[in-house]
This record gives C-alpha cells, structure tokens and sequence, in this order.
C-alpha cells in the first residue's frame, strides 16, 4: 500500500520536472532515434529481417527517456543542466542492453503466442491483405488489437523488472551516487509494480477519454463508449467537434503524454527508495554495534592482563 502511495505522490509532484525533462530528452533523442530508424526501415525493405533493429533505437531512446525522467524525481533537480550527461550516458549503455535482451524476448515471445492462437498461414494472409491494400476483415482487426496488447503488456512487464535498475541508473547519473551498480534491484517487487503501469495507464486513457468527450458533443457514458471505441474501429463519426476541440484535443493529449511517464518515473523512484530502504535496514542489523564491539574489545585486553598477572605471580 505505501508503494501505491508513494508512487501517485511521486508521479504527481514529480510532473513539472519530468515534463521539463522528457522534452529536452526527447530533442535529444528523438531526433536521433527518427534518423537511425529511418536507416533501418529503407534497409529492411531490402532485407526484411533487418526490421527487427528497430528495437535498438527504441531500447535506447525508451532508456534515455526514463533515466532523464527518473533523476529530477529522485533529486527534484528543475533544469538539465544541473545534473551530469556524462555520467547519464554511462549508465544507459547497460541498461539499454538489458532493454535490448528484454525486448527481443518479448518479440519472440508474442511472435511464438500469435503463431499458436491464430497459425502461421493466417498472419501471413494477413500481411499479404496490407501489401495488397485490401480491406481488413473483422478477424484482422482482431488480430491487430490482440498483438497490441500483448506487446503493450510485455513491455510492461519488461519495463516493471528492470523498473528498479533503472531508478539505479538515474541515482548513479549524479556524483552521489556515481559507484551504484545498475543492475541493483533487478525484479525487485515487479509483479506490483507490472499491476501499477497497468493501473495508472488505464486511469490517464480515463482521464484523456473525460477530456476529449468533454470538449466535443458533451461529457457523457455513450461519448466515453464512442472515444473507446474509436480506438478499434477507427471511425470518428461519434463526435461533433466545435470550433475550440482541435486545440483541446492536443492539449489533453500533451497531458497525457507526459503525465503517465511521470506516473511511471514515480513508481521505480518508489520502488527504487523502498529497496534502498530495506538494504540499509539489513546493513545496519548487520553491522556490529560499535560500543558493543569496544565492552568486546576492552574485556578482551582485561582477560589478556589478567593472564599476565597470573604468570607474573607463579614466576
């Protein structure tokens, strides 16, 4: 429960920093992340398979992102330049190869479910239907959403073990904490921490769903059912737009966008401070007490005095 808590506090007040953060991040790295993608697409064309290094510029960027969300949470540093980059880019080298194993995994792994579940001469069909730009059929869209969420679940699986190890990272970007490992706390609690990117990404489409529908025909459940809906069936004939949604669209977006990286940022703080927590609380039942240690030591030297004495007096 005190993670919950400390996680929603966290994600809130940690907003403006993250917000700052992740724009100036993602200058930085999307940009870059854009360019070399791009490279691999026009390779991949030639060469299919080579669509699967993709996910090293995403490995990277999603690594750069959170590590430069994470910091000014864990220090409530307001500008980039107050922390070391220099110390940032040494830490994202291994932690964007653990992201870089995960995330392979994952793609097998969902590659490997979506053959069992739908078979191997289905998904090709499938594929064969976009190439030829024939329309989807009600099976393909299916298809479609589950491969999705199963990937959007993986990644949040994969993103809650290494949720700690990241928060590691971020602490080890500063002076203070430059000799961290970042592998500290690898899974720790990952099974909460999975249940709370999945709860706070439901709340934020919430939020976002209320916000849009609100702006639009008017807030209500069949607007909301629309928004949803909208999602899987890609039609836009439920709204009736005025004159203002446009630019509530986007904001609502924007809020979103940076709010549920914020949410996520504050569970590995919380998480990563819980673990810190808890290490120092068994460094310190297992540190020996030092006035105990010097009684130890003074009895001792009394014990080796009286010996002394005692041959002292036979002699």
């Amino acid at each position: 429960m005190a993670l919950i808590y400390r996680s929603f506090l966290l994600g809130l007040t940690g907003f403006p920093f993250v917000a700052i953060i992740r724009f100036f991040y993602e200058i930085v790295w999307g940009i870059g992340t854009a360019i070399i993608s791009a490279v691999i697409i026009v390779l991949a064309m030639v060469v299919p398979p080579l669509a699967l290094l993709l996910i090293v510029p995403f490995a990277v960027y999603m690594c750069a992102i959170m590590i430069g969300a994470l910091r000014p949470i864990l220090t409530m540093v307001q500008y980039p330049s107050e922390f070391s980059f220099g110390l940032i880019m040494q830490q994202i080298m291994p932690m964007t190869l653990l992201r870089l194993a995960g995330y392979l995994l994952l793609l097998v792994l969902v590659a490997l479910g979506l053959v069992g579940f739908f078979g191997l001469e289905y998904i090709v069909s499938v594929f064969e239907r976009m190439n030829d730009e024939t329309k989807f059929t009600q099976d393909d869209e299916r298809f479609f959403i589950i491969a999705i969420v199963a990937f959007y679940l993986g990644m949040f699986l994969v993103e809650s073990i290494l949720a700690v190890p990241t928060a590691a990272s971020a602490y080890a970007s500063g002076e203070e904490g430059a000799h961290m490992p970042s592998t500290f706390g690898l899974g720790y609690r990952w099974p909460m921490i999975f249940v709370l990117f999945v709860v706070w990404e439901v709340m934020l489409l919430i939020l976002l769903g209320v916000g849009v529908t609100f702006f639009s025909d008017g807030l209500s459940v069949e607007a909301l059912r629309g928004f949803f809906a909208s999602y899987f069936d890609y039609s836009a004939d439920q709204f009736t737009p005025t004159t203002q949604s446009p630019v509530v669209y986007i904001i609502c977006f924007i809020v979103y966008y940076y709010m549920r990286i914020s949410f996520w940022a504050g569970t590995c703080g919380a998480a990563f401070r819980e673990k810190m927590l808890i290490d120092g609380n068994v460094a310190a039942q297992t540190r020996p007490d030092p006035i105990a240690a010097a009684q130890k030591q003074e009895e001792r030297i009394t014990d080796i005095r009286a010996l002394r004495q005692q041959r002292m007096n036979k002699d």
